[in-house]
């Protein structure tokens, strides 16, 4: 079977993973965490990171900090994996969902500053989603936030290496986050990490993501807080995998490439003026979907459906859905994801080939 996803690992990593196993260092307290943390830093231009064990924890950790709780809005969009819409009903504020621009996959502003004009509204924050690793308009949303007096946290799970201009995705607003789980650019097999521009936000959620324990030897906490510390063996592995990154990204641009080749009647997003995106999960709209999915299922060939969207899923279909075209819907209806491992070898690719071009 070729995966839709494999993580791409090296006997770099299997050293690294023996090394730390050896050591004991394993836990939380292990001082790679720091050092993963240190890493970060220096490659997103971020001033403050915080290392903890899934993008989810980080995007929980994000609102926590910034005081959103009952009662507050938060406009996200709708278009998106669902642990965005969860990370704010984790802390019972309530979720306004977005539709999406037809051409970019990403949310709505104009949709955004149509309700805001509306003074009816209790919205606190906008969590903005680098859909698919492409960058959002951060610059607009920063625009946005301001006049409103919101809170910006950019949600870039899945868009590690990804810039607008010279500024990396998550690092652009107050707080962002990433997401290092098995199916992301880099993974330690579970991770996530919270990018801060204010020592003092940071501050709180390293604090947040340590069960709250006040300093000192005892076991006094004073706050309800969460076990959200990123482990030794994560870390240690992050940091083998970020130094590969370069490699990686190299890789995924060929990857797009070669699916532009292969489908050119198909739509993949439209990145914003002036970004890279990661080119993470790739993933394109087409008419015959289901019939090129069909195809790469009988060859043993994993892809995937796009995210169902929120105002879609269950859990918030009866939250407020902010649409006029309903463009997201339309996306989800068209859209796969192709095999788009950095460690898909070339036979692989050739294999992908020849069974579209033989089922044409």
């Amino acid at each position: 079977m070729i995966p839709l996803f494999a993580p791409d690992m090296s006997p770099e990593e299997q050293s690294a993973m023996q090394q730390c196993l050896e050591s004991g260092w394993i836990s939380s307290a292990a001082p790679q965490v720091a050092e993963f943390e240190r890493a970060l830093a220096d490659y997103t231009g971020s001033p403050h990171v915080v290392a903890v064990q899934s993008g989810t924890a980080a995007l929980h950790l994000a609102l926590l900090v910034h005081g959103i709780g009952p009662g507050d809005e938060v406009l996200l969009p709708t278009l998106t994996f669902i642990a965005t819409a969860n990370a704010v009903r984790y802390t019972g504020a309530t979720v306004v969902l977005v539709d999406a621009e037809p051409d970019t996959w990403q949310m709505d502003p104009a949709l955004v500053e149509e309700y805001l004009a509306n003074e009816n509204h209790a919205v606190k924050a906008i969590l903005l989603v680098h859909v698919l690793g492409y960058l959002a308009d951060v610059t607009v949303w920063e625009d946005i936030a301001e006049r409103h007096g919101l809170v910006l946290i950019e949600d870039a799970a899945g868009a590690i290496g990804s810039r607008l201009g010279d500024r990396h995705a998550g690092s652009i607003a107050e707080c962002g986050i990433l997401s290092f789980n098995g199916n992301k650019l880099v993974t330690t097999g579970g991770g996530g990490a919270v990018l801060c521009q204010y020592a003092d936000v940071a501050a709180r959620v390293r604090h947040l993501a340590n069960q709250a324990k006040l300093p000192g030897p005892g076991y006094d906490h004073d706050l309800v807080g969460y076990n959200y510390r990123m482990s030794g063996l994560g870390a240690v592995l992050g940091l083998v995998q970020l130094q590969r990154l370069p490699d990686f990204l190299d890789r995924h641009r060929h990857l797009h490439e070669f699916y532009q080749e292969l489908f050119p009647e198909a739509i993949f997003p439209k990145p914003v003026e002036d970004s890279s995106p990661n080119h993470w999960l790739i993933t394109a709209r087409m008419a015959n979907r289901d019939q090129i999915q069909a195809i790469f299922d009988g060859a043993d060939i994993q892809t995937r459906p796009f995210w169902t969207p929120m105002h879609l899923q269950l859990p918030y279909a009866e939250d407020r859905y902010l649409s006029h075209h309903n463009h997201s819907e339309n996306i989800w209806k068209e859209a796969l994801s192709f095999p788009s491992g950095s460690g898909l070898t070339d036979r692989e690719l050739d294999t992908i080939r020849e069974v579209i071009v033989g089922a044409r």
